[in-house]
């Protein structure tokens, strides 16, 4: 289990998370064995699942050093957690909006991602030569370098209208800005907003609109079933 291989300061939450992910793949990975009739998980499988528990755990210390090294100013650590927010936002809602077995193998906070995997060892570089190791802060055109440079990291997968300056910090549940980044979902809009409701974890809406649209019932009318229970005059004891 993840905890049993490597721990990392809790900075992020990362642990729960990461243990599931772990449960998931051993799960499957005796499921698969047991379709075969076996007990033990191929060793292929178990060499797999180590590997990616070694690229995990460097990927979540890199994060979190690169975090505590940003709080040397509070700009620099604001513009390095945008990386972690759009790391986990996106896995989290591709994972709800495309149900699927094999997202558990898929890498925890961006290992196996192109456009994710080596951001938070290139962040922690960056900052490291603004700190200098030493807890400076460095100048604010370096500073203004590093955020700039994060916006356009996270871009590709940014569902969320994060690193916005605009919002001064302050980042509500905004599915306008989930809708138009379909794209970067692999999705149509129209899809996204079909799937919408699983973010809730409710199944989509059902489509009505082939369906014949049956008149209400008047229940003031008259009717035979009505009349089967009405008492009339001089029936009653």
């Amino acid at each position: 289990m993840p905890h049993a291989y490597a721990f990392v300061d809790p900075l992020f939450s990362t642990g729960i998370a990461w243990s599931l992910r772990a449960v998931e793949r051993l799960a499957l990975a005796f499921e698969e064995c047991s379709s075969r009739r076996g007990r033990i998980p191929d060793v292929a499988i178990l060499v797999r699942y180590g590997a990616m528990l070694a690229a995990e755990a460097d990927q979540i210390d890199s994060m979190v050093a690169g975090s505590y090294e940003a709080m040397a100013h509070f700009d620099l650590f604001v513009a390095h957690a945008m990386l972690h927010f759009a790391t986990v936002s996106f896995a989290e809602v591709s994972q709800r909006l495309t149900p699927d077995d094999a997202v558990a193998w898929r890498g925890f906070l961006g290992v196996g991602d192109p456009a994710l995997e080596r951001l938070p060892r290139e962040a922690l570089r960056m900052v490291r030569q603004i700190t200098q190791r030493r807890g400076g802060v460095g100048a604010p055109a370096d500073r203004q370098v590093f955020s700039d440079w994060i916006s356009q990291a996270i871009a590709p997968r940014n569902i969320a209208g994060l690193a916005n300056p605009e919002r001064r910090n302050l980042y509500p549940v905004d599915f306008d800005a989930l809708v138009e980044a379909h794209s970067r979902l692999g999705m149509t809009r129209d899809h996204v907003v079909a799937s919408l409701p699983r973010l809730r974890g409710m199944s989509p809406q059902p489509d009505f609109a082939d369906r014949a649209i049956r008149p209400k019932p008047d229940l003031a009318a008259p009717s035979q079933e009505a009349a089967f229970f009405t008492l009339e005059r001089g029936n009653h004891p």
